[in-house]
């Protein structure tokens, strides 16, 4: 199950894979300059935490096809 999510008017944005018992979580701030943490599970018990910085290095590029880098073609729910 993929699972995405957005707190609006914070800037978080989150996504959440689920297959069995194994678990993918990227949660980041941001979208042309962000940071983030990406958490993965096996059996609830985590196996590799990383934390994350960076950005998008044209800042003349629109902030919807910024964006879009995000989304495009992913299935959310």
């Amino acid at each position: 199950m993929i699972r995405r999510s957005v707190l609006y008017g914070t800037g978080q944005s989150s996504w959440n894979i689920r297959n069995g018992d194994d678990l993918y979580r990227d949660i980041y701030f941001g979208s042309v300059f962000f940071a983030g943490q990406e958490v993965v599970e096996e059996k609830e018990r985590t196996v590799l935490s990383m934390v994350y910085s960076g950005g998008i290095v044209i800042p003349s590029l629109p902030r919807e096809q910024a964006d879009s880098v995000y989304t495009r073609g992913a299935p959310i729910s």
